[in-house]
């Protein structure tokens, strides 16, 4: 088993094998499982104490470590027990705290590990909306919280428990109401827009604990709209840096954006690009289209992924690239990551990779894992259209508008069926935004005619979408 000691913690990130054993100044501790880990700020283990005031260390009690490391250390160790306490003084579910740890470049905290917690999960509706009733109390006792989200509570038998004390800030009167309405928006925000049937009964559970007049149906659907779109902005900054899901590193010759554990794949596809000519190499690419803009490709390795180059058609379409705010491929890379963390149905992209040409627009290969199914105009051209798949495409468009995104070019071939389930793809053109929003119904009726037409026109009446 490894052994690590607190000048090392800095090493360990969510990939980091555990069990591994930690020798403090405390005594040595067997951590058999990361639970969460800032790297070099902060990690979280399930451990036990295996030497120490426990006279047996396979008898020692599971409990949880919250160490804080690097600079500022033991300001944020102080900031998480000022908020914890605040929770507790208030009567507020919080785990119990057991002691404090100091050691060389570290402070940390013992904390009751709750055997049986999980951490909310979005489609839980009976849990977040116990969450929503805990978040009314705590702002009725006057705390909040400047990070809120889902992770912020633990569900066990024995309830629901506030967690995350590094947050907590707290003022002398409730917090007011309409900033406490749009902490409520916020947390429903977090879950995709398909749960927003459920919004009524998060504001009902927060409300209880508040007294005053409830906001209407509408308002409070327009808070969570704008706190979602919130979180796709800043969502979609992190696409081209490193963070939890992406990787992100470079070469002489590439710049690579890439899904962790996917790696392999890129430099797969690097060592065999010239296949995009010749149709051979280890790949065994099959043709997906050929166009002047683009050339897509299928492969059955890795599951089957397809392949989508970007050419440059010409010198003077290399050069009016040069203006656009962000290439195609780049927008398509982050509208693809952002529909996967809203849940939306889409192609999910695995990586990006982009030749370094300076001072000239990029060839550029998006990996994405491929759908299989046929495109939407040619299952209606087979099977006809029925009232439910029309349903399903008008509730589509209507959580792509929930979330606050545009696609752009929204031709019938742009939906493929897979599964029984429609999925949209080609992002290159989606924005943040829904000025443009009616423009695509439009244009997307426009792919359909007579019976076809007047079913899916029908359909998008019933969301309120015409």
């Amino acid at each position: 088993m490894k052994a690590l000691a607190a000048a090392e913690l800095g090493e360990v990130d969510a990939s980091f094998p555990a069990p591994f054993e930690l020798h403090l100044t405390s005594g040595r501790w067997i951590c058999a499982q990361i639970l969460r880990v800032l790297p070099g700020r902060r990690v979280v283990l399930k451990a036990r104490r295996s030497s120490g005031p426990a006279a047996q260390s396979e008898e020692a009690p599971d409990v949880v470590l919250k160490l804080f490391i690097g600079s500022g250390h033991n300001r944020y160790r102080q900031r998480e027990r000022r908020g914890l306490d605040w929770l507790r003084e208030a009567g507020l579910p919080v785990p119990g705290l057991l002691e404090d740890l100091e050691d060389e470049g570290l402070s940390g905290m013992v904390i009751e590990y709750l055997p049986d917690a999980r951490v909310i999960a979005a489609e839980d509706q009976a849990t977040v909306e116990q969450a929503a009733d805990l978040l009314g109390r705590m702002h009725e006792a006057g705390l909040w919280q400047v990070d809120l989200h889902l992770k912020n509570f633990v569900q066990s038998a024995r309830g629901l428990f506030a967690v995350d004390g590094d947050g907590v800030r707290r003022r002398a009167n409730p917090v007011p109401r309409q900033r406490g309405l749009e902490d409520l928006a916020l947390l429903a925000a977090q879950r995709p827009p398909q749960e927003d049937e459920g919004a009524s009964a998060l504001l009902d559970g927060y409300l209880a604990n508040r007294p005053g007049p409830a906001p209407s149906a509408v308002e409070f659907g327009s808070k969570i709209d704008r706190a979602r779109r919130g979180r796709g902005q800043r969502f979609q900054k992190k696409c081209f840096r490193a963070c939890s899901e992406l990787s992100v590193s470079e070469d002489e010759a590439f710049r690579y954006f890439t899904r962790r554990g996917r790696g392999e794949l890129v430099q797969r596809l690097l060592s065999e690009r010239n296949a995009f000519s010749n149709g051979e190499g280890f790949l065994a690419m099959e043709a997906v289209k050929q166009g002047n803009s683009a050339t897509l490709v299928r492969t059955r390795a890795d599951g089957g992924v397809i392949i989508k180059r970007y050419n440059i058609k010409s010198v003077s379409k290399a050069l009016r690239r040069l203006l656009w705010p962000m290439p195609r491929y780049r927008r398509a890379w982050m509208s693809g990551q952002l529909m996967t963390f809203l849940d939306l149905p889409t192609a999910q992209p695995l990586a990006l990779v982009e030749e370094k040409r300076p001072l000239l627009p990029s060839v550029a290969y998006l990996v994405m894992e491929d759908l299989g199914g046929k495109d939407l105009d040619l299952e209606v051209a087979e099977r006809g259209l029925s009232q439910a798949r029309a349903a399903e495409v008008a509730r589509l468009f209507l959580l792509l508008k929930r979330a606050g995104l545009t696609h752009g070019d929204s031709k019938a071939s742009n939906f493929v069926v897979s599964d029984e389930r429609v999925f949209l793809v080609d992002l290159d053109a989606m924005r943040l935004g829904t000025a443009q929003f009616d423009k695509d119904v439009e244009r997307f009726l426009a792919n359909w005619e007579g019976d076809v037409r007047a079913r899916f026109e029908s359909a998008f009446r019933a969301v309120a979408l015409l």
